[in-house]
């Protein structure tokens, strides 16, 4: 029997999410910090203007868990080189990401899906096209880019619209030889992992 792609997608889910789930706390508090570490290391590497990023939660990696958000990194790291704004998605109901620039932890409300989201109103999705550096979450990136989400599709739609270097969060483990892919997945440019940024041949 042919396994399809969507299964192949499905099952290797199931397994790096109960990987990450298994990972103790001194082993995710770790990585954090590498990873902040690193994203800090490109924000002052490469100064940008805007950067594109979310807010993770849960057992991705570097949702913070009182320590510093991942936009409030983003904005300590630029604050040497000028500064910068950070736009984060707003979830709509067809699965398209608007964006709303980031204004602070109060400018911030939990949804019915258990996201962390702007309370401004949404940016339309093209709105995309201002940022100079994506930081994007996904559960595994192969060595030529290919990336792994959750399912919903709404990031490959986003990145459709993006004209910046794409880059996705990982733990050390995420990143694999293979990921099973679709027509309509987009690839990313770079993985950063708790041992630094890498490139793609994507």
């Amino acid at each position: 029997m042919t396994i399809t792609i969507d299964e192949r997608k499905r099952a290797l889910r199931e397994q790096l999410l109960a990987t990450r789930r298994a990972m103790t706390e001194a082993e995710r508090i770790s990585a954090h910090r590498a990873l902040k570490a690193q994203i800090r290391w490109l924000v002052e590497r490469e100064q940008p203007k805007v950067v594109a990023a979310y807010l993770p939660i849960g057992t991705e990696p570097v949702a913070h868990h009182d320590e510093q958000s991942l936009p409030e990194l983003l904005l300590s790291a630029a604050a040497k080189t000028g500064g910068l704004a950070v736009l984060l998605p707003i979830w709509k109901p067809d699965n398209e990401l608007g964006w709303a620039y980031y204004r602070g932890p109060e400018s911030l409300r939990l949804t019915s899906r258990g996201l962390l989201e702007p309370r401004q109103p949404a940016l339309p999705p093209d709105e995309i096209v201002a940022a100079d550096l994506m930081l994007v979450p996904a559960l595994a990136v192969d060595t030529v880019g290919n990336r792994l989400g959750r399912g919903a599709g709404c990031y490959d739609r986003a990145l459709g619209y993006a004209r910046a270097p794409i880059a996705a969060l990982l733990y050390e483990h995420e990143l694999l030889a293979e990921v099973p892919v679709a027509d309509h997945d987009i690839a990313v440019a770079s993985v950063i992992t708790p041992s630094g940024w890498r490139p793609l041949r994507s």
